[in-house]
């Protein structure tokens, strides 16, 4: 079953030269792979940048968000390529450092398939001999 989480939040937009704090509140359907809140925060807080900035062009960054609620639910999850990508990063615990800094989501996917990739094919340290 997958779960439904409740974030809200404030977030900075840039109007004509001036930033502004503004309220958010988005609802978001995550696979029931992300079992616990403390992975739905990391995994929300990756992927509400991508989300505010189409809901809202002036969108600048996120200054707070926290998740208000985290309960399963009979609606389906459809992820988009990165919010499947990022579920998967989550399960594998390989999400990489930075994300934010890529502002095109095909960068921040490749990143995380690199990260997924790199986890999945670790070869264990070997040995040094003296």
């Amino acid at each position: 079953m997958d779960n439904l989480a409740t974030a809200e939040g404030q977030m900075i937009i840039k109007d004509n030269g001036l930033l502004d704090i503004i309220d958010f509140k988005e609802e978001f359907v995550i696979s029931g792979s992300i079992d616990n809140i403390d992975k739905a925060r990391s995994f929300i807080q990756k992927i509400i940048p991508e989300r505010l900035i189409k809901k809202n062009p002036l969108f600048k960054s996120v200054r707070t968000c926290q998740i208000m609620e985290f309960e399963q639910t009979d609606k389906i999850a459809k992820p988009s390529k990165l919010e499947y990508a990022l579920m998967e990063a989550l399960e594998l615990d390989c999400l990489p450092e930075g994300l934010e800094n890529y502002r095109i989501e095909s960068q921040k996917i490749a990143a995380i398939e690199k990260a997924i990739f790199n986890r999945k094919n670790k070869k264990p340290a070997q040995d040094k001999m003296d």
